[in-house]
């Protein structure tokens, strides 16, 4: 993402039009160019944060874009890796510096015929005891504060990739402003929706869907619908969206909270937005990597366990990809996780799975928000509440008692 004041986007007739950067002019391409040389340099010679800052103001102070160049550093800087270089913990050596001063009487800004120390006499004194030189002891003192961090390395990015990489940051800085998003996937694939839906549950987004007569729409709260936990939620729905950018055909349009009032802001798959990466789907959570290991440990006699493939659609209304179905002979049962959805949402899942037959579906969910759906800690019928990992044997009694024979589902 570009923090806010690097955000250039204007407002027309209530719609947010973000000013992409495309393939970008020859001065934009040149700005980037040189963009690029700075950190690749900062990166082969260990410079410091605050001489690439400096390098990178003049760079920008020298463009008739500077917003547009900030912005371009800021993705580079996002792909490079910094780390406090210095031969003894900087902490350290400063409980131990401060420690000696404070046993002086008095130090001298230099040296006089009084013969008072100085600084460098005390940074010399404890720098011995490290094995350092008042020199090295004076660079390695606050090496750990961010403007002495050095680069490593950076990634390899081209002119190309790099403007790309800011039109997507562009559209992941107006999503984190957003008070809801409406996804329309045409035509989508099971693998796609499965996907996607992974997606958003790693993130921990609050979200539902619905098919549509063309295909599929997600309908995500936004992070200002939430009344905590906002930016650490806008950070997750912009981690969310680079993954719709794999998708064929696709368009998202979010209700804004922008400085001019509630504006709409529309992106879709002719955007000509392009995701940087291969397309290796989403990740699982731990919860998810646990309940797989656990299950691979215990090898629950008769059960077996595999990743559903295909959406269960309630008759229209809403549709559930569940994360697993598990068999016995000739019953099954399958397994949603979500740990962080609200109450009412839990609520209206367990109806509409009721009432379109469905019931075969434990969900699982965080125990505290079990909780909060009964008032008790007795789980409603069809909830399996867990903490940092679902239990094995809690998870079999749930199955056991939902499975059902494909024709009674």
């Amino acid at each position: 993402m570009l923090p806010h004041p690097l955000v250039r986007a204007r407002v027309r007739a209530g719609k947010l039009e973000p000013t992409w950067l495309g393939a970008g002019t020859d001065a934009t391409r040149s700005v980037a160019a040189a963009l690029l040389d700075v950190y690749a340099d900062a990166a082969k010679h260990g410079w410091r944060r605050a001489q690439v800052e400096a390098e990178v103001r003049d760079v920008a102070s020298a463009s008739r874009g500077r917003v547009i160049a900030m912005g371009l550093a800021h993705i580079i800087d996002d792909v490079t890796r910094w780390e406090a270089i210095a031969p003894v913990p900087p902490a350290e050596l400063r409980a131990a510096a401060f420690t000696a001063a404070r046993a002086e009487p008095s130090l001298a800004l230099h040296p006089t015929v009084w013969g008072r120390r100085t600084a460098l006499d005390v940074l010399d004194a404890v720098g011995a005891t490290f094995g350092l030189s008042a020199a090295q002891a004076s660079a390695a003192l606050y090496a750990d504060l961010p403007a002495e961090h050095v680069a490593i390395e950076t990634a390899s990015l081209d002119v190309d990739e790099l403007l790309s990489a800011y039109d997507v940051a562009l559209a992941q800085s107006v999503l984190a402003k957003s008070e809801s998003v409406t996804v329309e996937l045409t035509t989508p694939s099971v693998a796609r929706v499965r996907a996607l839906l992974r997606r958003a549950r790693f993130h921990q987004l609050v979200w539902s869907a619905g098919r549509t007569p063309n295909g599929l729409q997600l309908q995500l709260d936004g992070p200002l619908s939430i009344l905590a936990r906002t930016t650490r939620y806008g950070q997750a729905l912009a981690r969310f969206f680079p993954s719709l950018l794999h998708a064929s055909g696709w368009r998202a349009v979010a209700r804004v909270r922008w400085r001019t009032g509630i504006v709409r802001f529309e992106v879709d798959a002719n955007t000509g937005l392009r995701p940087r990466g291969p397309d290796t789907g989403a990740y699982k959570t731990r919860v998810h990597e646990a309940l797989e290991s656990r299950w691979a440990e215990r090898q629950p006699e008769g059960w077996t366990m595999e990743e559903a493939t295909l959406p269960l659609d309630l008759g229209g209304e809403e549709v559930v990809m569940p994360d697993y179905v598990f068999t016995h002979g000739d019953r099954a049962a399958a397994l949603e996780i979500q740990g962080t959805w609200r109450p009412e949402t839990v609520v209206r899942r367990l109806e509409m799975l009721r009432r379109h037959r469905q019931d075969h579906v434990v969900l699982a969910v965080s125990r505290k928000l079990s909780a909060q759906i009964t008032g008790t800690a007795e789980p409603p019928p069809g909830v399996l509440p867990f903490g940092e990992v679902i239990a094995i044997p809690a998870l079999l009694t749930k199955l056991d008692a939902v499975a059902r024979p494909p024709q009674s589902r």
